[in-house]
């Protein structure tokens, strides 16, 4: 007997599709061997994907001088306040939360954050809204994914459960 409630039928169809666009991505991603060609990739999957957003980056923590680093240049809008490559971890706010806390961090609302030291230029460019991600590998975070919304999606809590 085959099972026709929709709810149960949606949910297999999700998982279905996230699991193949993971393995697209998981493939696209392992045969990129240069940053830049790496991070051009990712960026491309998400925004095409996963979700639109109006700017993207990825830090790399340098657990010796506490600073981070910019993988590459963030994608979208320029935050010249910011985007200098090598920041103190306690200037780069949202980096500092998830490394810390090792959980992802959801902001429905920048300006609840605006004492934070790198959430003002973000306002000032017109951005509202932040998910950002700890990248953790065998319990050692590497550094942090920042996705930016001028419009907050209706759906920002399920992308950053992607």
């Amino acid at each position: 007997m085959t099972n026709t409630d929709p709810k149960i039928i949606l949910q297999k169809v999700e998982i279905e599709s996230k699991n193949k666009l993971l393995l697209e991505l998981n493939n696209a991603l392992i045969s990129k061997y240069d940053p830049k060609t790496f991070s051009d990739t990712l960026a491309e999957i998400i925004k095409t994907k996963i979700t639109y957003y109006d700017r993207f980056s990825i830090t790399i923590l340098d657990p010796e001088s506490i600073c981070v680093n910019y993988f590459n240049s963030p994608y979208g809008i320029e935050i010249p306040e910011i985007d200098h490559n090598k920041r103190n971890l306690k200037q780069a706010s949202l980096s500092q939360y998830v490394i810390e806390n090792k959980k992802p961090l959801i902001i429905y609302d920048l300006v609840e954050y605006s004492t934070w030291p790198s959430v003002p230029p973000m306002i000032k460019k017109g951005l509202k809204s932040a998910i950002s991600i700890p990248l953790i590998h065998r319990e050692t975070v590497l550094g942090s994914m920042h996705i930016y919304f001028k419009n907050t999606p209706s759906n920002i809590d399920e992308i950053s459960n992607f």
